[in-house]
């Protein structure tokens, strides 16, 4: 996910220690001085993917399927594919959090 991997590098970049990719993202907010507002949404974007990521491996393991990553995402109810929709298009935070965060801005 690009939210793991944009919060690995931010951390990096302001030595924050949280290995968790909330821990991460705030933690880098916080030593840069800026506002967690972002971080805190990118969070529960994480979470809310990782919810749907796994419920979809546990429906793969009990039909007898490899687990992935792939969400089959027209079985998922209306809420959830109403936050899908709205959680990606949310996305490009994290390109412009590091951006900020990575130049100091």
């Amino acid at each position: 996910l690009p939210i793991v991997a944009g919060a690995r590098v931010i951390a990096l970049r302001h030595g924050v220690a949280a290995i968790d990719t909330p821990g991460r993202l705030i933690g880098a907010a916080r030593a840069a001085e800026r506002a967690e507002t972002d971080a805190v949404l990118l969070s529960d974007i994480h979470g809310f993917l990782i919810r749907l990521i796994l419920t979809q491996q546990i429906a793969d393991i009990e039909a007898g399927v490899k687990p992935s990553n792939r969400v089959e995402v027209n079985r998922l109810n209306h809420q959830d594919s109403a936050h899908l929709r709205e959680a990606l298009g949310r996305i490009d935070l994290i390109r412009d959090m590091l951006r900020d965060l990575l130049q100091g801005v």
